[in-house]
């Protein structure tokens, strides 16, 4: 299961999206990187080892990403601002 998580700051953003197990267990935070403002459409993939989401750039268009779930690295695989939605 994926879910976005909001900070505990007075911005609006969402830093981080948390992946966990139906169970409980295993859970996990993906923070963004330094470049993108927020974190939208988290998605699970048809790959078990990698998530996507797509990250807000300062100047409003959308990077898509693969985030390797094995070490919780994200890794830009779009950076033409031409998409919302990250599917694998």
């Amino acid at each position: 299961m994926i879910h976005l998580r909001l900070t505990h700051t007075s911005e609006d953003r969402h830093d981080y999206f948390g992946i966990v197990h139906f169970d409980g267990s295993g859970y996990v935070k993906i923070k963004k990187p330094d470049k993108i403002i927020k974190w939208q459409t988290p998605e699970c993939s048809t790959h078990p080892t990698f998530a996507t989401a797509a990250g807000i750039m300062p100047d409003k268009t959308y990077d898509l990403y693969a985030i390797r779930l094995s070490d919780h690295r994200p890794l830009r695989i779009t950076w033409d601002g031409g998409y919302i939605h990250a599917h694998l």
